[in-house]
């Protein structure tokens, strides 16, 4: 049992990480813009 729920909370993590890297791209391209 406890592995897999490791195994679950690293896969959520990864998942997290990875939307907040895309809406950090996003900020920066807007941020660019403005700056442009």
């Amino acid at each position: 049992m406890r592995r897999t729920l490791r195994r679950l909370r690293i896969r959520l993590v990864r998942r997290v990480t990875r939307q907040i890297r895309l809406e950090l791209k996003q900020l920066e391209r807007q941020t660019d813009l403005t700056l442009d």
